[in-house]
């Protein structure tokens, strides 16, 4: 039953979110549990769009010595590794990371590598997803794409910061405070506006451009006290403890160079109010002089060869 009504509110969400206020919409997505409601309703997007349920094992001959093992995600990207593997006639099996008998399943599952769509919509369920993957990679001894280091640094801006300033990468000055007192402090003697972000949060939903030492001290005291959720978030992924800050820098357009393999895309993102991830104006560009050189040196000093970077224009 709760399924049922979990399906019907996903189905008609969308078309009665478009009647209210965004603000409003937040406060909502505050108020229960966003991420299952969230995860019910990608479910139904990828039925109109795919047909749903795909089968979970290749029914069919495959032309490649190959079979791809596919983790089930809350997100349903998974869903789309499905469908490229049936388009392109490779084997492929279905596995899922949160079942009581993974390490058994994985380990008779007799395929050749991982693909990972590691669960964003809940702090918790990422958390328990890369713990078992981090099993499967370096205890299973799996080959998983994108790997685990990779997979580790996306969607975690502390972690990029860390490795960023490790490999002395040019990026926004940042300043990461684990003490109540240093980060208070901090804000009474920076040079405002002035960026704060949460550690998760995509198109810019865990960024505050704080204007004031007023407002940068109101946010502080709610991280170190009750904490603060990402707007457009579940409830439970409350982030406390700890504040990041970042320079705030102008800029009229991002540039995105996306790395998979040795082929690299770029997209162009414009500003709307303060920000460009998440202003939905997105588009296919040819990247300005220098800026595949500069992707390719970071992406060559990680050995990534599935990575994204964001460059300020």
């Amino acid at each position: 039953m709760k399924r049922n009504i979990l399906s019907f509110t996903a189905k008609t969400g969308p078309v009665i979110g478009k009647l209210i206020p965004k603000k409003v919409k937040d406060r909502i997505k505050h108020s229960f549990s966003y991420a299952n409601y969230r995860s019910e309703q990608l479910r139904w997007e990828v039925e109109k769009t795919l047909g749903w349920p795909l089968p979970e094992e290749s029914d069919y001959e495959s032309p490649y010595n190959l079979r791809l093992g596919i983790f089930k995600d809350n997100s349903y990207l998974y869903a789309y590794n499905i469908a490229a593997c049936r388009d392109l006639k490779v084997s492929y099996k279905v596995l899922d990371l949160f079942s009581s008998s993974w390490v058994g399943d994985i380990s008779n599952s007799e395929c050749d590598v991982f693909l990972a769509t590691p669960p964003t919509l809940l702090d918790q369920w990422q958390r328990l997803f890369e713990e078992r993957l981090w099993v499967v990679v370096y205890e299973l001894k799996k080959r998983v794409y994108p790997t685990f280091k990779e997979l580790y640094l996306w969607e975690s801006k502390r972690r990029m910061i860390y490795w960023m300033i490790a490999h002395r990468i040019p990026h926004p000055h940042s300043w990461i405070f684990l003490d109540y007192d240093e980060a208070i402090n901090f804000c009474d003697a920076a040079r405002y506006p002035i960026v704060l972000k949460l550690n998760k949060g995509a198109s810019s939903h865990g960024i505050f451009v704080l204007q004031t030492r007023k407002q940068a001290r109101q946010i502080v005291k709610r991280l170190f006290s009750v904490g603060v959720a990402p707007r457009s978030s579940d409830k439970r992924n409350k982030e406390w403890g700890v504040a990041l800050f970042q320079e705030y820098i102008p800029h009229e357009r991002e540039w995105r160079i996306v790395r998979i393999g040795d082929t690299y895309f770029c997209r162009i993102k414009t500003v709307v109010g303060e920000f460009a991830s998440g202003s939905g104006l997105i588009e296919w560009a040819k990247p300005l002089t220098g800026m595949l050189d500069f992707a390719r040196k970071v992406t060559e000093m990680g050995n990534f060869r599935c990575m994204s970077l964001d460059i300020f224009e």
